[in-house]
C-alpha cells in the first residue's frame, strides 16, 4: 500500500520484509529515482530497491508526483 499526505507532502509505503513482517517507509519525491538497469526493482527509494507497479496507482499524476515530474 502506498499513501500520500497531501499536506506535508510525504509518501509512505507499506510493504513486507522477507520474514513477511509489515514494514514502512516515509520518503519525499526527491528521495525516489529510477534504476538505470531493468531488474527486480522499478524504483529506488532513499537507495533502496522497491518493485512498485504503476498500474496500482490510482492515478498517472500521483505516480508522477511520487516521481518529481
Amino acid at each position: 500500500n502506498l499513501f500520500f499526505n497531501a499536506h506535508t507532502n510525504t509518501f509512505t509505503l507499506q510493504y513486507y520484509s522477507l520474514f513477511m513482517r509489515k514494514k514502512y517507509i516515509t520518503f519525499t519525491s526527491d528521495d525516489v529515482t529510477l534504476p538505470l538497469s531493468a531488474g527486480y526493482s522499478t524504483h529506488l527509494i532513499k537507495n533502496r530497491p522497491y518493485f512498485i507497479m504503476k498500474q496500482y496507482f490510482y492515478s498517472d499524476e500521483m505516480h508522477a508526483k511520487m516521481l518529481g515530474c
